[in-house]
């Protein structure tokens, strides 16, 4: 296996390359709760915002 800095054999970990200023957390802790009320439809909704808001 080949990582992204082509060391063979070792595996990246950590961040995602988000930036420091970015709420993914809180967006994600949303869409768990979402999921686990189960309502699918706002995590559609809420997804597709913030693909929207970030052109």
């Amino acid at each position: 296996m080949r990582s992204e800095h082509g060391a063979p054999g070792k595996r990246q970990s950590g961040r995602w390359g988000v930036g420091q200023g970015c709420n993914c957390r809180s967006v994600l802790d949303a869409i768990a709760s979402l999921i686990e009320a189960q309502r699918a439809d706002l995590v559609l909704v809420l997804i597709e915002h913030e693909l929207n808001s970030q052109t």
